[in-house]
């Protein structure tokens, strides 16, 4: 069995390792948050847990065709979030502010032909974004919050969507996980990008 999760690679720009930066000193040395490595983030289209290594070739397969229907597109990443409420967020992302036509339409198609045979459908509305942290404990939440809202606007990340890949996560207990890719998947280029 392989733990696996089709995703989009995130190609951060120069400036952004700097705001990230700035981001992560909202937290104080009391907060217990897991910050995501830079080269470990990427857009989730669709995690299938735990799968049968013999059902590789068919989802690649399935993958192809799926890639061959879409054309390259762009996305800008502009809006921190977060899964849970205020009081006791689990998760901070960063997403899109505006709905991504493209992308809905790519992750649609993925969700719809990954069910059509045989692999369980994602329930729940999909939310495209980039996991930048996972929060165990915030100490004060009030200045979290604070410093979270007014790092609101520095991100402006507009990164151009080639392809997906297929994945393999690999846990390590006390160590950030180890994501593999296990096949890449090109969309038809667009001539504007």
């Amino acid at each position: 069995m392989k733990r696996l999760f089709i995703a989009i690679a995130f190609e951060p720009s120069e400036k952004f390792p700097e705001q990230y930066a700035q981001l992560r000193r909202c937290t104080c040395k009391l907060d217990r948050v897991n910050w995501v490595k830079g080269d470990l983030m990427h857009l989730t289209l669709k995690f299938l847990g735990d799968t049968e290594e013999s059902r590789i070739p068919d989802l690649c397969h399935l993958l192809e065709a799926v890639a061959a229907h879409h054309r390259a597109f762009s996305i800008t990443l502009d809006r921190i979030g977060a899964f849970g409420s205020r009081y006791q967020p689990r998760v901070v992302w960063l997403g899109l502010s505006e709905t991504s036509q493209p992308l809905l339409r790519l992750q649609h198609e993925v969700e719809m032909q990954l069910r059509e045979n045989g692999f369980p459908p994602t329930y729940g509305k999909f939310v495209s974004h980039l996991t930048l942290a996972r929060i165990n404990f915030i100490d004060n939440k009030k200045y979290f919050w604070e410093g979270i809202d007014s790092c609101n606007s520095l991100f402006d990340e507009t990164f151009s969507v080639k392809g997906f890949a297929l994945y393999e996560s690999i846990l390590q207990k006390g160590c950030p996980p180890k994501y593999l890719v296990l096949r890449q998947f090109d969309l038809f280029p667009d001539a504007e990008l």
